[in-house]
C-alpha cells in the first residue's frame, strides 16, 4: 500500500538473527488493523538470513524501512529506530515475538487523540512451547495522574500501593509512548552489554516526565520463549551491568525520596538470579564459579545496600543468600543456592501435589 501519511504508529523492532521468527512477527504486523503505521526493522549486524528477509519485506509493504548497522546490541538498535522515526506514537517489538492484529488499534484509540503520554496492555507470556499464561498490571482499565507519577514510576522497582500484585512489567513492548515526549527529553536507551536491563531506565525516566498514563487489561502481545535470546544467557560480566544499573538509577531517583532503598531491593533480586542461572550453568566449571562468588562475596556493596526493609515483605529464605554474601561465605552460598533451586522446591511441589491429589 502507498505509504502517503503521517503514522499514528512507528514500530520499531530490532533484528538479530531471527530467521527463523521474523515471518510469524512481521505477519502480525503488516496485517494490524491500524493501517497507519510505519515498520522500522532493524538488523543489527545479522549473520544468518536475517537482513535479506527484512530487504525482502520492505519490497513487499511500502510502510516498512529497513536500518543495517554494525552490531551493537538491543538498546543501540531500538536508538536507530528512534532516530527514524515519525509517528505520533512509539512502540517496539522484540523479533521472536507477536501481536494480535488489533493491538495498535485498541492501544491508539484508548489515547483519545493523543491525551495520554502511553497506553499500555496486558501480555500473554510463553512458559513451555506453546503454553502461556497472562500477565496484567491491572485487571480493569486503570489511569493515572501527573502527581502519582514519581510513585508510579517506583512501581517498576518494587509492589507500591498503586500496583495491586506486584511490580510493573518493565518491558517497552506492550505499549505505545508518544513520541514527542521522547524527543522533548532526548530520551534513548542505554546498551544492555553496560547497564543491564535496557529497558528499567527508559520507564522510569519516561514515567517521572509524564502528565498521565493508561492501562488496559487486554492482553494483546505474546512474549514467546527464546531459549537462545539475551535474556535467558548467563555471562559474569551481567554481575557488573547489575551493579551498573544500581549507579544510574541513583541518579534518576533522588536522594531525599525515602523510597529509593528499593533500588537496592531490586539490585538484590537480579543478583540473586544471577547466582541461580550461574550456578545452575553448564558453560562454567566448579572451580570457575567457586572462584567469581568468592570474589563476589567480598564485594563492598553489599555492606553498602540500603535492605532492611525487604525482611518486612520476604521470607528468610530469600533473604538468607544475601546473608551470606554480606558473611563472605562463597561455599554456603553456592551450597544453599542449590538447595533453593533443586531441593526445597522440588519438596514443596511434592507437598503441594500430595495435599491436593
Amino acid at each position: 500500500m502507498p505509504f502517503h501519511y503521517s503514522p499514528k504508529v512507528s514500530i520499531i523492532i530490532p533484528c538479530y538473527n531471527v530467521e527463523k521468527y521474523l515471518k510469524r512477527c512481521l505477519l502480525s504486523i503488516v496485517k494490524q488493523t491500524l493501517k497507519e503505521i510505519e515498520i522500522i526493522l532493524v538488523d543489527d549486524g545479522s549473520t544468518d538470513n536475517t537482513s535479506m528477509l527484512c530487504d525482502e519485506w520492505a519490497k513487499k509493504d511500502s510502510r516498512i524501512k529497513v536500518i543495517h548497522k554494525q552490531n551493537e546490541g538491543l538498546g543501540y538498535a531500538r536508538n536507530s529506530g528512534l532516530n527514524l522515526a515519525q509517528g505520533e506514537y512509539i512502540a517496539f517489538v522484540d523479533s521472536d515475538d507477536y501481536v494480535d492484529i488489533n493491538m495498535y488499534e485498541q492501544l491508539y484509540n484508548s489515547s483519545e487523540r493523543g491525551k495520554y503520554d502511553a497506553i499500555f496492555c496486558g501480555l500473554r507470556q510463553e512458559i513451555a512451547p506453546q503454553s502461556y499464561i497472562q500477565v496484567r498490571d491491572f485487571d480493569n482499565i486503570t489511569i493515572f495522574k501527573e502527581e502519582q507519577m514519581s510513585r508510579l514510576a517506583l512501581s517498576f522497582l518494587h509492589k507500591t500501593e498503586l500496583t495491586p500484585y506486584s511490580r510493573l512489567f518493565m518491558s517497552v513492548w506492550h505499549g505505545i509512548y508518544k513520541r514527542e515526549l521522547i524527543e522533548t527529553l532526548h530520551l534513548r536507551f542505554y546498551s544492555e552489554r553496560e547497564i543491564l536491563s535496557e529497558d528499567l531506565p527508559f520507564q522510569i525516566t519516561f514515567f517521572k516526565n509524564s502528565r498521565n498514563i493508561l492501562f488496559i487489561p487486554n492482553c494483546l502481545y505474546t512474549y514467546c520463549l527464546n531459549t537462545s535470546s539475551l535474556s535467558h544467557d548467563i555471562k559474569l560480566s551481567k554481575f557488573d551491568t547489575a551493579k551498573n544499573l544500581r549507579h544510574l538509577l541513583y541518579t534518576l531517583i533522588p536522594d531525599d525520596d525515602e523510597d529509593n532503598y528499593l533500588i537496592d531491593i531490586e539490585y538484590y533480586g537480579r543478583i540473586r538470579g544471577l547466582l541461580t542461572l550461574l550456578i545452575s550453568s553448564n558453560k562454567f566449571k566448579w572451580k570457575e564459579k567457586y572462584e567469581f562468588i568468592k570474589k563476589l562475596c567480598k564485594d563492598d556493596v553489599w555492606k553498602e545496600l540500603k535492605i532492611k526493609n525487604a525482611y518486612k515483605v520476604y521470607s528468610w529464605k530469600y533473604m538468607r543468600q544475601y546473608e551470606l554474601l554480606k558473611e563472605n561465605k562463597p561455599f554456603n552460598l553456592i551450597l544453599f543456592t542449590i538447595f533453593d533451586k533443586y531441593i526445597n522446591k522440588k519438596q514443596i511441589k511434592e507437598l503441594l501435589n500430595h495435599l491436593y491429589n
